[in-house]
């Protein structure tokens, strides 16, 4: 497990740049309508790919980047639209 938060692998090409991320999430499956008396937590591993497109500022002199998060099955969906055109 990627214990640093850094991206597992990040790749650019002109103003675009994707990274790969592994981290762990805790999970707290409380149901809101009980009093939570006793309940369990659990770790589950979650995987996001990160897409970014940078724009430089000339105003303000400092680049501006928008950020996408989304999970491997929407960037497979991704990258298979960008394939159709």
């Amino acid at each position: 497990m990627n214990s640093k938060k850094e991206p597992l692998k990040k790749i650019r090409v002109g103003r675009f740049q994707i990274s790969t991320w592994k981290f762990e999430r805790l999970v707290n499956p409380v149901d809101p309508d009980k009093e939570p008396v006793a309940y369990l937590e659990k770790w589950i591993d979650v995987d996001r790919a990160c897409i970014q497109y940078g724009t430089y500022n000339k105003i303000r002199r400092e680049w501006e980047n928008q950020k996408i998060w989304c999970s491997p099955t929407e960037f497979q969906q991704l990258t298979e639209v960008l394939e159709q055109l």
